[in-house]
């Protein structure tokens, strides 16, 4: 459970409008060599990525053979097998780097906010530094796009922007007419993160056919304390615990069975999902969308990921 509590706190921060993984923190090993000879396995820019929603996108447009490198944060699927891992937001392994040699490295760092050696360490090596900013869920097509210029595949870009806009759209459309749920998203175990107004859980839970009951909130993702939960009582919760063990499952499912006074969970309307993609900003916020539309819209024909309800 520690290791997920570590990997629950790094999504935490993630989601967090990624405010602070933004530092201009230290970066590994001495200083990069320019001896090594680039990596390269196609005829298209070799792409190395820090951010694992721009990693995702990047296999979304079937850029594969350009991918060289990812993040420490990237989940241990088949497609990534053998592929170096390269750091991460706020770090990022130059030895590494220096040995794959990608043309293009993904960030989240804005330029006023990155130390000078790091810039200065990329343009040693050749790099093309392409910096990523996803709060809202229509800017996650502008960075599609971006990343699309990038790796020369404009193409792609488009075409999976338009896939999602469809996806999304579909799900709109399957929840039209129906009476918006009073719903809340907690982000751990014991409902302390939450998910506010101003991000792109919320414009999901919205295209879902929710209502956020923390949307007054003030920030956007804000921390709520037992009284407050108890006075926000929505009508159905949605706890999103990417990459949860199971006893993490079951520490939550104890938490809600505490409090039935709460109307989600005197109506069996709690439902708590560990599918590792959840907080990821990238192409398969269409499946989050389908997995907040069918716990709040059953009857719709969205499908989703298997569903862990206490």
């Amino acid at each position: 459970m520690g290791q997920y509590t570590r990997l629950l706190r790094s999504l935490l921060v993630l989601v967090a409008i990624f405010v602070a993984l933004l530092s201009g923190a230290c970066d590994r090993s001495e200083e990069p060599s320019a001896n090594y000879p680039a990596a390269r396995r196609s005829d298209k820019p070799t792409v190395a990525s820090l951010v694992p929603a721009a990693t995702e996108i990047l296999f979304a447009m079937g850029l594969q053979d350009q991918i060289v490198g990812v993040s420490n944060y990237d989940p241990d699927t088949p497609e990534r097998e053998g592929i170096a891992r390269v750091g991460d937001y706020l770090t990022a392994d130059w030895e590494q780097l220096t040995t794959i040699r990608p043309q293009v490295l993904v960030i989240h760092r804005p330029k006023e906010e990155m130390a000078p050696v790091f810039r200065e360490r990329a343009s040693r090596l050749g790099i093309t530094l392409v910096d990523l900013h996803i709060d809202r869920l229509e800017e996650i097509y502008p960075v599609i796009s971006k990343l699309g210029e990038a790796a020369a595949a404009e193409e792609a870009a488009q075409q999976l922007i338009a896939r999602m806009r469809g996806e999304l759209g579909e799900i709109q459309k399957q929840v039209e007419g129906r009476p918006r749920i009073r719903t809340l998203i907690v982000l751990d175990e014991t409902a302390k993160f939450t998910v506010g107004p101003r991000n792109f859980l919320d414009d999901l839970l919205t295209i879902a056919g929710g209502e956020n009951v923390a949307a007054d909130l003030e920030k956007d993702y804000p921390t709520i304390d037992r009284e407050k939960l108890l006075a926000l009582n929505p009508d159905a919760i949605i706890q999103l615990l990417p990459g949860a063990p199971e006893q993490v499952v079951t520490s939550a499912r104890r938490f809600w069975e505490g409090l039935p006074q709460l109307n989600a969970v005197a109506n069996g309307k709690v439902f708590i999902h560990s599918e590792p993609h959840l907080l990821l900003p990238g192409p398969r916020v269409t499946e989050v969308a389908a997995i907040m539309a069918r716990d709040l819209h059953p009857l719709t024909a969205t499908s989703s990921p298997t569903t862990n309800n206490p």
